[in-house]
């Protein structure tokens, strides 16, 4: 991109992102129309960076941005299904995510907002959780409910909370069951991973992973630009191989 243009495409943005943050905060005497926390809840101190830790959080951040890119695909087919019959798919959708909260909370005993909704009021009680199934159910029906909302039409929070949330609770899953693995770089390898892989913007999600990461940010920073290029990495790869599949067939 020319160093000459850069000044066109960023002010645009630059200049909406100062008029939306005075819609949610307000002016004067006007309170705004309020705005969400998306925080996480304080990870145990992680002093550096060690090997052992390089290699799991690769894999980690491998998976995040299958498990998103997975949930995209379904979202897609819903999505083609949609188009022929939009108000079956919307309301078949629907009782469909409803279904598989209640299905989690009846095998589990957890809540059922860690299916439904976008995820970020959720994280501390996904962080929290001990049990290997229960994420793994949990990763696997939130993936579900994230493709079928999508894809019909349920768009809620939008495509991003519900991506960090799969890479955070695949990071918490990694470490408990990848020997010597600690949770605090397990989480954020995921969450740049996921988010990065949503957004095909590795250094948003290196950024968005080390600013949530509070006093464990500098120490992580390392595996948090490793987890976002790798998600970004497996996005531009997968995408290229559907283009290139679809248009084999179109040929």
């Amino acid at each position: 991109m020319p160093s000459a243009k850069l000044g066109r495409i960023l002010v645009p943005g630059l200049v909406a992102a100062g008029s939306g943050t005075v819609l949610f905060t307000g002016v004067a005497d006007w309170p705004g129309v309020g705005s969400f926390s998306f925080s996480l809840p304080p990870l145990p101190d992680y002093p550096t960076v060690r090997i052992v830790d390089l290699v799991w959080c690769l894999l980690v951040a491998v998976v995040s941005g299958l498990a998103v890119i997975l949930s995209w695909r379904f979202a897609r087919f819903v999505a083609d299904a949609a188009k022929r019959h939009q108000s079956a798919i919307l309301v078949g959708a629907g009782f469909l995510v409803g279904l598989l909260a209640l299905v989690f909370r009846a095998v589990t005993d957890q809540p059922v907002d860690l299916v439904l909704f976008s995820g970020q009021n959720a994280l501390p009680k996904l962080i929290a959780l001990s049990s290997a199934g229960v994420l793994v159910l949990l990763m696997v029906e939130k993936s579900l409910a994230y493709g079928l909302s999508l894809g019909s039409g349920f768009r809620g929070g939008g495509p991003v909370f519900p991506a960090t949330f799969l890479g955070i609770g695949i990071g918490v899953l990694a470490s408990l069951v990848l020997p010597g693995l600690e949770l605090t770089p397990a989480v954020i390898t995921g969450l740049a991973a996921g988010s990065a892989t949503v957004l095909r913007a590795p250094f948003f999600g290196a950024l968005f992973a080390a600013l949530l990461g509070g006093s464990v940010a500098a120490e992580t920073v390392p595996l948090a630009i490793l987890g976002a290029a790798i998600g970004w990495l497996s996005a531009r790869f997968f995408n290229h191989a559907e283009v290139t599949e679809r248009t084999g067939e179109e040929a």
